[in-house]
């Protein structure tokens, strides 16, 4: 299995890789919200080490031409997330069932995904149980 933080890095470059013509198109990849909420509810990461692999990802995306735009907060990659994350979560069992709509999932979405896309890196580790990083 690859690193917990290359996962994380990749699922982050794909939620806001532009798509199609021009790279304008948002992605529909909702099963990585759905594993990026898991993780977020069930593994301890370091925050610097974390935020450097998804920047890291990121630009070397960018250098080949595939272009990532990260918000200054966790966002929806668009309008149609709300059906195609509770489509995607439905069946998952390991997901807490209060998380398996977007807007269930949002607050935590926005606490761990937030600080990575940010210029400075988060503090210290994500604690699952409190999900937060300090």
């Amino acid at each position: 299995m690859y690193p917990l933080e290359d996962v994380v890095s990749d699922k982050i470059c794909a939620l806001y890789t532009g798509y199609g013509a021009g790279g304008v198109g948002t992605s529909t990849r909702y099963k990585d919200l759905v594993d990026l909420i898991l993780i977020a509810v069930k593994s301890t990461l370091p925050g610097e080490f974390t935020h450097r692999i998804v920047h890291l990802e990121a630009e070397r995306r960018r250098t080949t031409g595939t272009p990532v735009r990260f918000p200054d907060r966790f966002a929806a990659p668009g309008e149609d997330w709300t059906g195609g994350y509770a489509g995607a979560a439905r069946g998952v069992g390991a997901l807490p069932s209060d998380l398996r709509t977007l807007d269930g999932a949002f607050a935590l979405a926005d606490a761990f995904i937030t600080p990575l896309v940010q210029p400075a890196p988060p503090p210290g580790l994500w604690y699952p149980s409190e999900r937060t990083w300090r």
